[in-house]
């Protein structure tokens, strides 16, 4: 039997699960438990001796020494929804039981001071940055969308996403879970452009117009340093030796490995 656990606290007694002052009755569905709605616990009994949440868990989701049990929205996002987050994991968990998953473990510190999809305090061990732990799963999915295809196909989809935020429906999109009305409904999910620089009457929202206006002047910017670091990168080389190149090649290589593993 496998268990899927969302967000709960729970005891259990014969045919019966309590979860705060309510009680489930438990229902064998496939051969799968499925519990919901419940409250937050960092560690469960489930009548047993074994202490599930203590060994460490599989992308936030699946325990590593119990393959038979999944933890649904206890990933803590700093940024985005757990309701997003825990249906991501739920296409995850199917894929994984299923023997249809090929999962990657990731490491995305980079430059950061900790890594986005392992973030922990002296509360809470499973905290994430919301939209790079989605976008995580759905490259273990193969649901990740192809942005330069759909830049080329479809400029207004690709306008749409690349100014609206990171959201289960995006996955959608392509691959396994799309299906031919996703587009539509993708289109749908969030105000366009217009309705966001405009009041609930019609007025427009001044300012608004002037944080988009400052949003682009950050991103030209932005644009604009990149490709000055990269001149003066290359006129820097242009004017060193050949050893000082390589060791300085070297040296790069071997920070930029670092700072992946």
């Amino acid at each position: 039997m496998k268990w899927l656990v969302s967000n709960c606290k729970i005891s259990c007694n014969k045919d019966f699960i309590t979860c705060w002052n309510h009680r489930f009755r438990i229902i064998e569905l496939n051969n799968n438990l499925i519990l919901t709605k419940c409250q937050y616990k960092k560690y469960y009994n489930f009548c047993l001796k074994q202490k599930y949440y203590k060994t460490p868990l599989i992308k936030k989701i699946i325990p590593e020494k119990y393959s038979n049990i999944a933890f649904i929205g206890f990933a803590r996002p700093t940024m985005g929804s757990i309701n997003n987050i825990a249906e991501m994991q739920s296409w995850w968990t199917a894929l994984y039981w299923k023997n249809q998953l090929s999962y990657s473990v990731r490491n995305l510190k980079w430059a950061r001071s900790e890594d986005p999809l392992d973030i922990e305090n002296e509360h809470v061990n499973t905290i994430v940055i919301g939209n790079y732990y989605m976008k995580d799963l759905a490259m273990d999915m193969g649901i990740q969308p192809d942005l330069v295809q759909i830049l080329i196909t479809d400029p207004v989809l690709w306008a749409k996403i690349i100014h609206s935020t990171i959201h289960p429906m995006l996955y959608r999109l392509q691959g396994q879970f799309s299906y031919p009305e996703s587009r539509q409904v993708y289109m749908n999910t969030f105000p366009s452009f217009d309705e966001k620089i405009r009041y609930d009457n019609g007025d427009i929202n001044s300012s608004m117009i002037k944080y988009y206006a400052f949003f682009s002047l950050l991103h030209i910017l932005f644009i604009w340093l990149v490709f000055i670091i990269i001149f003066f990168i290359l006129y820097f080389l242009q004017n060193t030796s050949k050893s000082k190149q390589n060791l300085l090649l070297s040296t790069f290589i071997v920070s930029l490995f670092v700072n992946v593993t």
